[in-house]
């Protein structure tokens, strides 16, 4: 009832969408790694408003469009991770390769997805192990790898060792 009355008025569904229920429903989706429009978000506040869906609905929708977008973690999805507790181990290999805040590693920027949904030679889409996500880390320009303290000292190491091989040292 208190929903139904909240959305005859504009007032009432701006307040819907940034309150609790809102906050909650935007919260879930990122835990997926989900992004929606402002029309299935508003949708999906209004029938939680007025009692047509409910949010364990909404995180089923959400799980089902995370399995769908990263099928390469399906299996995971399925076991109960969220789309945050599977990617956090690649978040923290990239905050120390790359020496940078853990919490500007966003998941929902496809060039940190790439994590989950790298491409086999056979078109099928999985997860980099760690291995491969540091390689990527480290030769993806844009990330800037080479301005850090071990790229500089494995630089060194190498001007060290061919002067050495050389006999300049």
């Amino acid at each position: 009832a208190i929903g139904s009355e909240a959305l005859k008025t504009a007032g009432g569904v701006s307040q819907l969408r940034s309150g609790y229920i809102g906050q909650d429903l935007k919260k879930d989706a990122a835990q997926y790694g989900v992004v929606l429009s402002d029309g299935t978000f508003n949708s999906w506040v209004n029938k939680i408003a007025v009692g047509e869906e409910t949010k364990e609905s909404f995180k089923a929708y959400t799980l089902q469009m995370a399995k769908n977008l990263f099928p390469g973690i399906s299996a995971q999805l399925d076991a109960g991770q969220t789309y945050d507790q599977i990617t956090d181990p690649y978040r923290q290999i990239a905050a120390r390769t790359l020496q940078i805040n853990p919490e500007t590693v966003d998941f929902l920027d496809s060039k940190w997805a790439k994590a989950v949904t790298h491409m086999t030679d056979k078109g099928e889409q999985r997860p980099m192990n760690f291995n491969e996500w540091g390689d990527y880390l480290r030769q993806t320009q844009s990330f800037g790898y080479e301005y850090t303290d071990e790229a500089r000292s494995r630089a060194y190491e190498v001007s060290s060792t061919l002067a050495n091989i050389f006999g300049k040292v």
